[in-house]
């Protein structure tokens, strides 16, 4: 017998957990509708509770377009050329991979892919879409929301200083830039959203 979520009918439920790893914001035009399928799951016993949950799943999975995501997009390190492990550019992703939670700097990696500073920023941004820094700053802040989910006890600046970021200013920055709320409110955020299915 097949695990269920492995089952075909349950696709595109996988493909929005998948997608939405760190958690996601409802929009409002659908807030009142999901909050009635989360109080159905909470309020229902035995065999019901699975069966809203599923409910509540699809009514997701339905509206997974139009979602948010609480934190860092998902990066996919693919190279978007011709996709061989050994292209320059996935060498370039796993190389930032590797080394994100140290100093690095546009210099250290354009001269790992042996390229000038200028004629990295251009052969970065024609293949990534976003600047080499864009890049980091995503890689670091995913990081952290996944050690702010795992490690309630480590302060925000210890994890931020062990990703990479050298400025809790900055850090505070960025993060709200490429989530939409602090810290603290993302950690609010996603225990709110964890509990509410409990």
């Amino acid at each position: 017998m097949k695990p269920l979520f492995s089952l075909g009918e349950l696709d595109s439920l996988n493909q929005f957990i998948y997608s939405n790893p760190q958690g996601f914001k409802i929009p409002e035009s659908h807030f009142k509708s999901v909050s009635e399928r989360v109080l159905q799951v909470k309020s229902a016993v035995q065999i019901d509770k699975l069966m809203h949950f599923f409910y509540l799943l699809r009514s997701l999975a339905n509206i997974s377009k139009e979602t948010d995501p609480l934190c860092a997009e998902r990066i996919e390190e693919v190279s978007l050329e011709a996709g061989t492990s050994g292209s320059r550019i996935t060498l370039i992703f796993n190389y930032i991979k590797e080394n994100f939670k140290n100093e690095l700097t546009l210099a250290d990696v354009a001269e790992y892919a042996n390229l000038t500073p200028q004629a990295f920023c251009r052969y970065f941004k024609k293949h990534c879409g976003i600047t080499f820094v864009h890049y980091l700053n995503r890689i670091r802040v995913k990081e952290v929301c996944n050690q702010l989910n795992e490690n309630y006890l480590d302060s925000v600046s210890f994890i931020a200083y062990n990703c990479g970021f050298n400025s809790i200013t900055n850090f505070n920055r960025v993060f709200k830039q490429i989530t939409g709320c602090n810290p603290k409110e993302y950690v609010q955020q996603y225990k709110q959203t964890l509990y509410s299915l409990i």
